[in-house]
């Protein structure tokens, strides 16, 4: 073997190992119910655009920035064939929706879809087949039928992580069986680095927001205790449990470190079911946990429904309020801390936990403008301030810029937010790397970097090329 190609494989092999460490965080992005079909009978003439993507673009951004994008799936994927198992039945509705907006859906972000809920099997064997066939072809991850489908595995960031799913369903684990989801989870943690739990559960319809911490019955139905179910799940291993069913947010807590959100309500819900008041309310909520599986911080991304339209931005953070308010009503002992803007952070702990990391990133970045920063022989000042910052708030990025290139998950270019990396050229010069510290408008922001001689400076981003753009948090 010649020496240039010992040197070629050598570099390929370094490359590797510096590009394949684990990551010490998982962003995840979590969203309640989708429905984007109608009723069958359709007794209202519904008609359907040939495309999903028109009620999905205000959240595909936020869905697609995100190592794991989970939701729930409410309703069967199924063209024609199939009998309502409900027709007839008073009170009760049969949903499905177009196979052909899986497609929309990938594209949206989402990577994974739970399938325990009480709509799933509305047209019974013959619906659930073509619900796993189409998800199955698109490349989509689903749990949530018994007993082949319970759970699924997801690699991302190093990390093997499970995601499993209970309902009151009858295809679908149940979440009145406690001592079976513990035994499930306790399974699940000793294969996993990750477990994440789902739930369908809780009475439905805007008088039931609270959290009641007891047994909830609704249409004669057991529809679980969430709260003993979700205390279970985390005791069993679980490090996340977030819940859907009620059609309205709920409460949100902190429970021996981990996150539990009682639910997440309708997100993409645009015909069908009621989208009044808190009805509408969409939340979208975004968590970033450490390799141990503990809440870190995240946000509440709060959208707003309205008839046939699907969720649209809510500048008035309505959602993020409303969960704000009832976790304050429901669990008012929690360390969870729920800014207007729907930041979540922790109270009582240290100075990365008591103030969400990108406020503390920025505040960094700020602090150290006009200084001048050691560098190491070699190195790219802005790649090592770059370094320095994300380290202080706990995330060790390597020293290189031609690595940070392909850390953290790739930003779209509109999409550029306070605290992402940005990669640039200008004339003459070699890669840049900065972080954006503020968004000044029109598509233009601030970066925060250091020249050549280690001296932070900030500069506008109107005055060069951007080359790519990443993100470490939520």
């Amino acid at each position: 073997m010649n020496m240039r190609r010992i040197c070629i494989l050598s570099f390929l092999l370094f490359t590797t190992i510096i590009i394949g460490v684990s990551q010490t965080h998982l962003v995840l992005a979590l969203t309640g119910d989708v429905m984007i079909g109608k009723a069958y009978p359709d007794t209202k003439g519904i008609m359907l655009p040939a495309s999903a993507g028109i009620f999905l673009s205000d959240v595909a951004p936020v869905l697609r920035d995100a190592d794991l994008t989970i939701g729930n799936l409410e309703g069967a994927l199924l063209d024609e064939g199939g009998k309502s198992k409900k027709k007839g039945r008073k009170g009760t509705y049969s949903f499905k929706m177009p196979t052909r907006y899986v497609n929309d859906l990938k594209a949206a972000g989402y990577d994974v879809f739970n399938v325990a809920n009480n709509h799933s099997n509305d047209f019974g064997m013959f619906g659930r087949m073509s619900t796993e066939l189409t998800l199955s072809n698109a490349g989509l991850s689903f749990c949530g039928f018994a007993p082949d489908y319970e759970y699924t595995t997801v690699l991302r960031n190093g990390l093997k992580i499970a995601v499993c799913s209970f309902s009151h369903s009858s295809i679908s684990p149940s979440i009145n069986d406690i001592q079976y989801a513990i035994s499930t989870i306790s399974q699940l943690k000793s294969q996993h680095d990750i477990v994440i739990v789902t739930f369908h559960g809780g009475a439905e319809g805007a008088k039931y927001s609270h959290v009641p911490f007891e047994m909830e019955m609704f249409m004669n139905e057991k529809r679980g205790d969430v709260h003993q179910f979700a205390h279970a799940c985390i005791d069993a291993g679980a490090d996340i449990v977030f819940g859907h069913g009620p059609h309205l947010p709920r409460a949100m807590e902190l429970y021996n470190g981990h996150l539990v959100a009682y639910s997440l309500g309708n997100f993409c819900t645009p015909h069908c079911v009621s989208v009044a008041g808190v009805l509408g309310y969409a939340p979208l909520l975004k968590v970033d946990l450490g390799n141990d599986g503990k809440f870190v911080g995240g946000r509440i991304y709060s959208f707003r429904q309205s008839y046939g339209i699907g969720p649209r931005i809510d500048e008035n953070n309505r959602a993020a309020r409303e969960i704000a308010r009832l976790t304050r009503a429901d669990f008012p002992a929690t360390s969870l801390i729920i800014s207007d803007d729907g930041t979540l952070s922790q109270r009582g702990a240290n100075a990365l936990m008591s103030t969400s990391s990108l406020s503390r990133l920025i505040q960094n970045v700020k602090s150290n403008l006009g200084k001048s920063i050691d560098v190491t022989s070699g190195r790219s000042a802005d790649a090592e301030f770059t370094r320095s910052m994300f380290s202080s708030i706990g995330y060790a990025l390597n020293p290189s810029v031609n690595v940070q290139i392909v850390q953290g998950r790739p930003v779209e270019l509109n999409n550029i937010m306070s605290g992402d990396m940005v990669f640039w050229r200008e004339l003459g010069t070699s890669l840049n790397v900065g972080i954006v510290s503020e968004i000044t408008g029109n598509g233009v922001f601030t970066v925060v970097h250091a020249g050549a001689d280690g001296k932070v400076m900030a500069e506008s981003s109107s005055s060069f090329h951007i080359v790519s753009a990443r993100r470490f948090l939520p």
